[in-house]
């Protein structure tokens, strides 16, 4: 009787586990293939170099299709590549997932039929003029061996990155309950600001909230929670570039408003910033605003020579620990540039603000 209750339990735990799973049909139409051309469906590994086949089927008729493809709950993201050059990332979320391929467009894969598919085309195609723009300046950098021209190059390179991941973080807000959500927070999470992330967070697919990526970044906000907006700063000692000892609070409560700023010598988009920050210092200096730049250097000479070459003239404190950084750590930091408002009373008044939306908000607080 027991063998018969043993083998009834497993039995009903492997009917459990295969309940758990979601089956998918993807089916598509290719014009300007040849007949025969093979198709492959690929399980997305966001951790190896190579992804896993799951099938491949040849074109016929200008069509092709994946019938009843399961796959684990947690494990959504696949890929669907036709012939040897042309692929996308697809969701198998249920449902059928609609493809259309067209070797003479300039977007050669689409794809649609469930949200998250659905998510992903309409971010595609806003994306797309941005992406093409990138790699033609890409290209323009590797061909030129001027200084100038790279350095003009990059700027123009990190504008529109940045641009085009507003675009993907404003997308991700639009549909957080999806698995489109899921697989592009881990790209964008850094550009966002804590309500909004707290909320995705919340929304995202049960399934997806074990994502080890997932994880991490649920474990950051709640690092960050003692030092978000509304909450008392916390301070922290490190030492000057002249190796003396400083403290944040030899700074807040001496100045209406204290910017913690953190960044490094070898952070591109850091040093990229690094002119409006010198801009705003110079506009709002004499009204109250004071920098505190904590550096996630580990090298003492990159550090200093970088505050010359940037024009930085605002006080500095470093562990020179990299990402072991205290006062990193302490605020939550993952991602540099970086940074945190505080008032005069020593409450954290924003976060994570970087250019324009910087510059507006300490507009707002020293008018």
């Amino acid at each position: 009787m027991k063998q018969i209750s043993l083998t009834l339990l497993l039995a009903l735990a492997m009917l459990g586990a295969q309940a758990q799973r979601v089956t998918t049909t993807v089916s598509g139409t290719a014009t300007g293939f040849a007949e025969g051309t093979l198709v492959k469906l690929f399980l997305f590994e966001p951790n190896q170099r190579d992804n896993t086949l799951l099938d491949s089927v040849k074109l016929a008729d200008g069509r092709f299709e994946f019938k009843e493809i399961s796959a684990e709950p947690s494990r959504f993201a696949a890929v669907v590549a036709v012939g040897s050059e042309e692929s996308n990332l697809i969701f198998l979320e249920g449902g059928t997932v609609k493809v259309t391929c067209n070797a003479g467009a300039t977007e050669k894969i689409t794809v649609g039929g469930t949200p998250s598919n659905d998510a992903l085309a309409a971010m595609s195609q806003e994306c797309h003029p941005y992406a093409v723009a990138l790699h033609e300046i890409a290209e323009k950098y590797e061909a030129t061996s001027d200084e100038a021209t790279k350095k003009k190059l990059q700027k123009e390179y990190m504008a529109l990155q940045e641009v085009q991941d507003s675009i993907m973080r404003q997308h991700v807000l639009r549909h957080p309950d999806t698995h489109f959500a899921a697989f592009l927070l881990p790209q964008v999470y850094y550009n966002m600001q804590a309500d909004e992330l707290k909320r995705v967070l919340d929304l995202l697919p049960a399934s997806s909230k074990n994502d080890a990526r997932i994880k991490r970044i649920a474990d950051q906000v709640e690092r960050q929670g003692p030092t978000m907006p509304g909450k008392p700063y916390k301070d922290f000692e490190l030492a000057t570039p002249a190796g003396k000892p400083a403290k944040l609070s030899d700074y807040v409560g001496k100045h209406k408003l204290v910017l913690i700023d953190f960044w490094a010598s070898w952070c591109g988009p850091c040093r990229a910033d690094m002119p409006e920050v010198v801009q705003l210092y110079k506009t709002y200096r004499k009204k109250g605003l004071e920098i505190v730049g904590v550096s996630l250097d580990n090298k003492a000479d990159a550090w200093q020579k970088a505050i010359g070459d940037l024009g930085i003239t605002w006080p500095q404190m470093s562990d020179l620990q990299g990402w072991k950084c205290a006062a990193a750590n302490l605020y939550g930091v993952n991602a540099i540039p970086a940074t945190v408002l505080i008032a005069e009373d020593g409450t954290i008044v924003a976060r994570n603000l970087r250019g324009e939306k910087l510059a507006q908000k300490v507009a707002e607080l020293l008018p």
